[in-house]
């Protein structure tokens, strides 16, 4: 899309694709993901809490202006830095602390677990600042768009709802067979 494009549509959807990743998109997100880390046990420390919501806001701002600048290749190269980044806490750490602390046999996968949490947080990041994209590049036909948005909220809330039922079903089965 050129920028001529861009002049004839207004500031309108630019707004919409901004708020809608990175209001609606951030706390549907946050759900999801919190369930997530209930589920493996993952507590990050209270005074870090904040750090991978800021994170996912930027993130999905940079995969928006990524888009509307057609080089969607820079998600590819964030996403490597990301797991570049995360790679040694991922493959040794239990607790999420600094890799430190071996994994036990028990709890082998752990790091796993924690490294795909990551991925689906960045995997809905994308669709998100996609969906904030198609605001701007569908806008004169906003039905497909709000209907497209609309079915990403949906599905984003019954993977919420997915988690947060397997996730009590888990703490039953614990309870029950300790």
């Amino acid at each position: 899309m050129c920028p001529d494009q861009f002049r004839t549509i207004g500031i309108e959807p630019f707004v919409w694709a901004y708020l809608y990743p990175n209001l609606l998109g951030s706390f549907l997100i946050w759900l999801a993901m919190e369930e997530m880390r209930k589920l493996i046990s993952h507590k990050p420390l209270k005074k870090y809490a904040w750090q991978p919501h800021l994170t996912g806001i930027i993130e999905r701002t940079l995969y928006l202006i990524s888009f509307l600048i057609e080089h969607p290749e820079f998600v590819v190269a964030w996403l490597a830095f990301k797991v570049a980044g995360g790679w040694k806490v991922w493959s040794k750490s239990e607790d999420g602390g600094d890799g430190k602390e071996k994994c036990s046999k028990k709890d082998e996968h752990w790091g796993r677990a924690v490294y795909s949490n990551m991925f689906n947080g960045s995997a809905l990041s994308i669709l998100y600042a996609g969906v904030g994209y198609l605001f701007i590049v569908w806008w004169k036909d906003r039905c497909i768009v709000f209907w497209l948005a609309g079915l990403l909220v949906g599905l984003t809330l019954l993977l919420w709802i997915a988690l947060w039922i397997w996730g009590r079903h888990m703490t039953k089965k614990k309870q029950v067979h300790p």
